[in-house]
């Protein structure tokens, strides 16, 4: 299936969004040949593209499951799960709303910005590192909404929960420390990166939890 240049996505999302299905069909697994286990990890990878086509041409849970249920029969062969792609079929329709509604509701924030980011306050919600891709992707939510911080080009990461100053995942402040991005936590705990770039994008609608 050709490259789904169409999706209208900054790149790092549209990257983002298709290692985020590529994950859900490992664990949906429809062929029941254990990725990463008894089969390679990239099983299906080959279908990535094409669930996320799926899911821009089916919005609805039921839609998408059926036609995820044609697809598996079509393509692999395999009898259709019923309850199964209707999970499945929710999770992708969660991953592409919020990728949707990231590049279409966000504000965008560059890197002269860091420090002075809104995220005093904020709540951390999940720290996600895709090393392949060289991407870090944090979902806070803060005082107008919800935000992701992506980071590009990731060289080092470090994430630190020791938890001193009491448990919180409340974040204290954004700063730099020699060259490398960092958000101080009020637990007192850090998450620095050193990456090439970074965008902030917010919206005051988007779910990022599911």
């Amino acid at each position: 299936m050709p490259a789904l240049d169409h999706i209208a996505l900054p790149r790092h999302e549209k990257a983002r969004l298709l290692l985020e299905v590529a994950d859900m069909l490992r664990l949906w697994d429809p062929l029941s040949v254990f990725p990463g286990a008894n089969a390679p990890g990239n099983e299906y990878d080959s279908y990535v593209e094409e669930v996320v086509g799926c899911a821009q041409a089916h919005p609805s849970p039921s839609s998408l499951a059926e036609a995820l249920g044609a697809l598996t029969e079509r393509r692999m062969g395999v009898q259709r799960g019923g309850r199964r792609e209707l999970v499945i079929a929710k999770a992708v329709l969660g991953a592409c709303r919020r990728a949707d509604m990231l590049a279409g509701e966000a504000t965008v924030r560059r890197s002269a910005d860091f420090t002075s980011l809104p995220v005093h306050d904020a709540t951390l919600l999940t720290v996600s590192h895709h090393h392949g891709e060289a991407l870090l992707a944090v979902d806070l939510r803060t005082a107008a909404g919800s935000a992701r911080l992506t980071f590009t080009g990731v060289r080092s990461l470090s994430v630190s929960r020791y938890e001193n100053w009491g448990p919180s995942s409340s974040v204290l402040a954004t700063v730099v420390r020699s060259g490398s991005y960092c958000l101080e936590l009020q637990s007192g705990d850090t998450i620095l990166v050193t990456a090439d770039d970074w965008t902030w994008l917010s919206s005051p609608t988007l779910p990022l939890e599911t």
